[in-house]
């Protein structure tokens, strides 16, 4: 109907009407029901796992199956991850525990357990040396690219400090950096700085199209390059981890690069909303998340204010 009405006002309530749709269908297919709080046999993959410094690890993980009469059912529940230190945990570690999982309960008066809930999460669970029955990590190419980022990092000489504030600010990795590091950029106000952004996939973008130049020269180079340019923002996207602001900007130039390979002009605020519309279509409670409602206003305040006031 959208599409039909196009040239009439009606035609925006249409799209609009779709678009809400499309979000509560998308919130519905993303709700599983709920665990028991019985012990189970779970597998649960490793996010985000960091010592909190309290004497235990913390993070995020997902179970992805649980091992029922024999079978394994395929689920998909967010879950906090808290562990003993003597574990030796890190992000993409696959796990297979028995535990249980602690719901979270609506209303409560924890701020962690309410931010918790709005991001989608579940419950938490407990992992010690007894309750695991395998552990592995998985290798895949995006783990090995981290990896050799990490490791080209380390061969540079760097201090200690720097080094980890180094490897914060390329891949994402914020494991090294020590708690006096973390208070200090916190403190300052700076903490955003460590964060992988959308600045840095405009970097990226600038220095993949300005080395693939040479593509232009071949037969359909243009179209070569174009599409090796996205390849390779979305390659860097899942390397840092698809964080909300990353995954905001690798949409927009996207669009960018697209744009340019079919000679219009792309408007920044329409890119805006088709990146936002569809992270949050992807993941509805994306909406809660800090650093993509402060990604998508930065961008408005960029687009809207901060550019006429230069030109």
């Amino acid at each position: 109907a959208a599409v039909l009405l196009r040239r009439k006002a009606l035609s925006e309530i249409y799209l609009l009407v779709g678009v809400v749709l499309l979000a509560v269908a998308s919130y519905s297919l993303r709700r599983e029901s709920l665990p028991d709080a019985d012990t189970h046999t779970y597998e649960i993959i490793i996010d985000h796992i960091a010592d909190n410094g309290r004497g235990r690890l913390s993070g995020e993980g997902r179970v992805v199956g649980q091992l029922c009469d024999e079978e394994v059912s395929r689920r998909h529940l967010p879950v906090g991850v808290f562990a003993d230190t003597t574990l030796r945990l890190t992000a993409g570690s696959r796990i297979v525990a028995e535990c249980r999982i602690s719901p979270y309960t609506e209303g409560s008066d924890n701020g962690y357990v309410r931010r918790m809930l709005r991001e989608g999460f579940v419950g938490s669970v407990w992992l010690s040396e007894g309750s695991i029955v395998r552990c592995r990590e998985d290798s895949t190419v995006i783990t090995s690219l981290r990896d050799r980022g990490l490791e080209r990092i380390s061969r540079l000489g760097l201090s200690a400090d720097v080094e980890a504030v180094v490897a914060a600010l390329v891949v994402g990795d914020k494991s090294r950096l020590t708690d006096g590091q973390r208070e200090a950029y916190c403190r300052s106000g700076a903490s955003h700085l460590l964060a992988v952004s959308g600045l840095h996939v405009g970097f990226v973008f600038l220095a993949v199209s300005l080395l693939l130049w040479v593509l232009t020269l071949l037969p359909h180079g243009q179209i070569l390059r174009s599409l090796s340019v996205v390849a390779i923002i979305w390659l860097y996207a899942a390397i840092v981890g698809f964080t909300p602001s990353v995954v905001r900007a690798a949409v927009m130039f996207s669009l960018l690069q697209l744009s340019l390979l079919a000679s219009s002009s792309a408007r920044s605020l329409n890119s805006l909303c088709f990146a936002a519309t569809a992270m949050l279509l992807w993941n509805p409670y994306t909406i809660y998340d800090v650093g993509f409602l402060l990604s998508c206003l930065s961008v408005v305040a960029i687009v809207e204010w901060g550019v006429p006031a230069i030109t």
